[in-house]
């Protein structure tokens, strides 16, 4: 990204507009799964500890979010994605296209019902973050309810 143009990356403007807009859309079609299930008993295993849980909802909603990226943008062929990483993935980061996934940002908090959690989308290319994407749940209102929708320009090396 080019310096001072922090406000077209906050907007999700330039030539990555349409990805920023897959990634909201996404998002918020992922939350709804993550709504519904927040109520409905989960099948819960451990990855790495017995504090890093992964439930059925995780896959289902990252494989939604690789599964329609992958359609609308066949080119993008990197994904950096949280229970694939876990099941053996490699978390490599190039100069190619590379989405970065946490399908429910929050797992624990999601397995007790607490709806405190997100869906975590970010969006790279040439080893540098355009913009990271955050669609979180507010709990103290009803379940469900858009807690915000941030987006924010970061560097990385």
């Amino acid at each position: 990204m080019k310096p001072g143009s922090e406000d077209e990356a906050v907007r999700g403007a330039g030539p990555w507009e349409e990805c920023f807009e897959a990634a909201v859309q996404l998002a918020l079609r992922a939350g709804q799964i993550i709504r519904k299930a927040l109520t409905e008993e989960k099948r819960v295993s451990t990855k790495t500890s017995a504090a890093d849980l992964v439930t059925e909802t995780d896959h289902l909603v990252e494989d939604l979010i690789i599964s329609e990226l992958q359609k609308r943008f066949p080119s993008h062929s990197r994904f950096i994605a949280e229970e694939a990483t876990a099941s053996g993935a490699k978390c490599v980061l190039t100069h190619s296209p590379t989405w970065i996934i946490d399908p429910i940002d929050g797992t624990c908090n999601f397995v007790h019902r607490f709806p405190t959690v997100a869906v975590s989308i970010g969006f790279a290319v040439h080893q540098e973050v355009t913009w990271p994407f955050l669609f979180g749940f507010n709990p103290c209102t009803p379940v469900g309810s858009l807690l915000c929708i941030l987006t924010m320009t970061r560097h990385f090396p």
